[in-house]
């Protein structure tokens, strides 16, 4: 048995399953403000399982159950879901709405909007998608479209 003060310093790791229940409110000077930046390989394994009220101030907000796994790198104030690689200042949730440079992995994701469902999506470049649109190739307009105006010269 171990009394007195106990104090622990350097690398902490917990694994294993971590389960915490009961009001857990966090309060006082825990709020995250301004650029973070998680980089390296950060992996949560095991059953981690958060009930109750559980309340987060400042600008980070996660809902639902996530696993993080692989190189993940995370800048500004996002709020992330699902397994994504996210650069710049950017809010996906639900019905992915991405707007400005976003580096999409070519592979499937399932679990994501009907716009990245089933394909192969890869977008590059400034594309703002929202809902059902598939955006390929260049659109040509054909000549036969243009429209020409002539300016007739009326001569007495």
């Amino acid at each position: 048995m171990v009394s007195g003060n106990k104090r622990v310093s350097g690398n902490k790791r917990v694994s294993g399953n971590k389960r915490v229940n009961g009001n857990k409110r966090v309060s006082g000077n825990k709020r995250t403000s301004g650029n973070q930046r998680v980089s390296g390989n950060k992996r949560v394994s095991g059953s981690k399982r958060v009930s109750a009220n559980k309340r987060v101030s400042g600008n980070k907000r996660i809902s639902g159950n996530q696993r993080v796994s692989g190189n993940q790198r995370v800048r500004g104030n996002q709020r992330v879901s699902s397994n994504q690689m996210i650069s710049g200042n950017q809010r996906v949730s639900g019905n992915q709405r991405i707007s400005g440079k976003g580096q999409w992995q070519p592979k499937d994701q399932r679990q994501g909007s009907a716009a990245t469902k089933g394909s192969a999506a890869r977008f590059s470049g400034n594309q703002r998608i929202s809902g059902n649109k598939r955006v390929s190739g260049s659109k040509r307009v054909s000549s036969h479209k243009r429209r020409t105006v002539r300016y007739c010269s009326l001569e007495e």
